[in-house]
């Protein structure tokens, strides 16, 4: 086996590709693959991670490239995108997350920086932890069972800089409790919600305004645990509906769907809650915000339709189905249960 490792050229190694069942052909060459500096030749990671840019037009390859790391997450934004893998800082002995930043314009891909954080990224939904807002990227680490938020900027030597992080000395109040974890994070524009859990959910708005300055501006504490946060409202930054677990003592005891006034940054407030089922009870959209629907609908005001999967257990299985909720998120707020599309049991 370690004969068959050494004996293939680099080319080998590296993925090629065939159109309609042609002829193989390289994908990536070795003189086009990225590497770490200074990095010995028997060393490497045991990934390598290929960028391609396909032209969905013309079914053709416009761009390729490939950097040899290890990767946590991926996060894109319409500029750029971002590769996260997980490293160690030997001389402050904690782990970090490196990230790489490529360009995507017109389908060509360009190494533009790199650059690292202390800490890991979470593992619930984690490129929501990440986000670029005017050429800034935005990202929430753990490190040493306490987290942060860091603001990092691309310099001109193709360095991702640390513009600012939180907690610092100038802003000392921690983000979650001791021995919280976090469970949901949600950028949007020059704000950050972060949901931390581990007997009570702390819900936490950091206002972003000034990059440099990051501020922990507002925390409101409720039972239960969001794992998923969605932003509603004509700026998208007066409410937010969150989908996660009801929490009686550490147990979680019914799916929640909750929804929050968040427009003054230093008071958020919980304005309804809906429960359904008790322990066992679960629903795709904690975990997969993909199975989470959201309509808006016409109108003066803003207002959506939210479509939610639900499996509901109460001492057993009592039914599944689609739980169809409406959302009025203007000046008179409110979330309402409009009813349930329930799976027909097939069974004895």
């Amino acid at each position: 086996n370690e004969g068959r490792i050494r004996s293939p050229s680099a080319q080998a190694l590296l993925p090629g590709v065939r159109e309609n069942g042609g002829a193989r052909r390289a994908l990536a060459l070795p003189d086009g693959c990225l590497l770490p500096q200074n990095i010995e030749s028997v060393d490497s990671f045991t990934d390598l991670v290929v960028i391609t840019a396909v032209n969905v037009r013309t079914r053709r390859i416009t761009d390729v490239n490939c950097l040899s790391t290890n990767v946590n997450t991926v996060y894109v934004s319409r500029e750029n995108l971002y590769v996260a893998g997980r490293g160690w800082r030997p001389q402050e002995n904690v782990q970090i997350t490196v990230l790489h930043k490529f360009s995507i314009e017109d389908g060509e891909i360009a190494y533009r920086a790199t650059g690292s954080v202390a800490g890991t990224v979470g593992w619930f939904n984690p490129s929501y932890f990440m986000d670029e807002h005017e050429g800034d990227l935005r990202i929430v680490t753990t490190s040493q069972n306490a987290h942060y938020l860091s603001v990092l900027r691309e310099s001109g030597s193709q360095s991702l800089m640390t513009l600012s992080k939180i907690p610092s000395a100038a802003r000392p109040e921690p983000i979650g409790k001791p021995g919280e974890s976090v469970f949901a994070v949600r950028f949007m524009g020059a704000r950050a919600y972060v949901v931390t859990f581990r007997t009570i959910d702390p819900l936490y708005v950091i206002d972003l305004q000034d990059p440099a300055d990051p501020l922990s501006a507002g925390e409101l504490e409720i039972p239960g645990v969001s794992t998923y946060l969605h932003p509603l409202g004509a700026t998208q930054s007066e409410f937010l509906l969150a989908v996660g677990s009801n929490v009686v003592g550490n147990t979680p005891d019914g799916v929640k769907v909750e929804l929050f006034d968040v427009r003054d940054i230093r008071n958020p407030q919980s304005l309804a809650a809906e429960v359904f089922g008790r322990t066992g009870s679960s629903t795709e959209a904690r975990d997969d915000p993909h199975a989470l629907a959201i309509l808006a609908m016409p109108g003066t005001e803003p207002r959506y339709r939210v479509g939610v999967p639900i499996h509901v257990y109460d001492g057993g299985w009592k039914y599944s189905g689609l739980h169809l909720f409406e959302v009025a998120a203007g000046a008179t707020p409110q979330l309402h249960l409009q009813g349930v599309l329930e799976k027909e049991h097939v069974g004895p």
